[in-house]
């Protein structure tokens, strides 16, 4: 915090302050610090766990209550489990439970908070009401006063104190917001507002989010609250993408070298159905595969690094790409143009294959910027000075990169095409 303030100019003025961060769940003592390393959304530890609550609560109706499918790491519900199976003295000792961006927030105010929106990724919370569902606190031997307290996407979770103000930089008094689901303020800070708009961020996770104006909870996806009013913001998320991505940078030298990556995968046959990468997931991986960091490799394994790292970046795209279709289910611009940001998304080479498995033009955003815009368009909201986040998305809304259109090749739609087929007969297979 003290490295953003020192780097603001002296002539603009701090009105608010807005948080984002990734799901991971800290288990918080009572003199403020952390009872054992935060749980990040990565670890699937509790895997069992989620197969256990499933049997216990159902999958079906805990979807329809929370908005989300039982996932080890993409939600609160299952690590808590395993916690008070192998830690139970972290659930007991604990005086709350919160996200990283909580933290920050806590830190600032002096408030346990969440955003509604990242309340979602808990599976303790129901949307619709916008309440604490007790009965699955009590599931996972927790306590409601564990949890924080909830907070919608523009409300203060409380104000910068003076003592941390002064430490900080920041004006003491100032709002503080809660802290929107990552995939929330990404969204906003794209534009997407009205239903049928999205984006894709090809990032450590690579995820698709879709604006929709009804609650339909699918079990392949988030269905999370929103900050534009009677919206809701469906999430599809590809686990191992950013691994995978890495591991490939580094088949040449062993240090990542993502330039080369990009050079060396554009040099190889795209599509190809010799090698294909399958992104990792709790789905149990086809016979004969080769794992590998964040999925596995089917097929000719033994070729050339280009061709490995070709696999890996079309794979990515063939499952965001999934990820997409499923998510638009049929409704939505589907021949607009797709925003696309995340530290992915600067691979030339990856953002043209994704353009080429939708058939489908992009728009590259600055992608570092999606994210925190949208906290910032959401503190403008909380400090008064955009009436609504319609206006906020207006008046500050993100510039795609110039010359950053990147247009479909239809000579590659139907080699694309046929790597999905191949693709899905290999994940029929499992």
């Amino acid at each position: 915090v003290k490295r953003v303030v020192a780097s603001i100019g002296p002539d603009v003025e701090i009105v608010a302050a807005g948080v984002s961060s990734t799901n991971a769940l800290i288990a918080l003592g009572t003199d403020g610090i952390a009872l054992r390393p935060a749980i990040m959304q990565l670890d699937r530890r509790a895997r069992p766990e989620a197969l256990r609550l499933a049997e216990e609560l159902g999958a079906d109706q805990t979807l329809l209550r929370t908005g989300s499918p039982l996932a080890a790491g993409a939600s609160w519900l299952p690590t808590l489990r395993w916690l008070q199976v192998h830690e139970p003295s972290t659930v007991r000792d604990a005086a709350f439970f919160l996200f990283p961006g909580g933290l920050v927030a806590l830190r600032l105010t002096g408030m346990a908070a969440v955003d509604d929106s990242r309340a979602c990724t808990t599976q303790l919370f129901d949307p619709v009401n916008r309440a604490w569902c007790p009965d699955l606190v009590r599931a996972v031997g927790v306590r409601v006063d564990q949890l924080p307290n909830l907070f919608r996407t523009t409300e203060p979770a409380g104000r910068v104190g003076l003592d941390v103000g002064t430490d900080l930089g920041l004006p003491a008094g100032i709002p503080v917001l809660a802290g929107p689901m990552d995939s929330v303020a990404a969204a906003l800070g794209s534009g997407a507002i009205e239903p049928g708009s999205g984006l894709a961020v090809l990032g450590t996770i690579a995820r698709a989010a879709f604006v929709d104006d009804r609650f339909s909870p699918d079990a392949r996806h988030i269905t999370a609250t929103y900050a534009h009013p009677s919206t809701w913001l469906r999430i599809g998320a590809v686990w191992g993408a950013g691994s995978a991505i890495g591991w490939a940078a580094g088949l040449w030298t062993g240090a990542e070298d993502y330039d080369r990556l990009d050079r060396e995968a554009a040099s190889a046959p795209a599509a190809s159905t010799d090698l294909v990468f399958l992104p990792g997931g709790d789905r149990p991986p086809p016979a004969g595969c080769v794992a590998i960091p964040g999925g596995c490799l089917v097929g000719d394994v033994d070729g050339p690094p280009a061709v490995i790292a070709r696999a890996v970046l079309d794979g990515v795209a063939m499952a965001t790409a999934e990820e997409i279709w499923a998510l638009e289910g049929g409704r939505g611009p589907v021949s607009a143009p797709l925003n696309v940001s995340g530290g992915g998304a600067r691979s030339v080479t990856l953002r043209q294959a994704l353009a080429d498995c939708l058939g489908r033009d992009l728009r590259v955003t600055r992608s570092s910027a999606a994210e925190p815009l949208g906290a910032a368009m959401l503190a403008g909201v909380a400090a008064g000075i955009f009436p609504t986040m319609a206006t906020a998305v207006g008046a500050m809304g993100l510039r795609t990169e110039e010359g950053s259109a990147v247009r479909t090749n239809d000579e590659l739609r139907a080699p694309y095409a046929a790597l999905r087929e191949w693709r899905s007969g290999l994940l029929n297979r499992t």
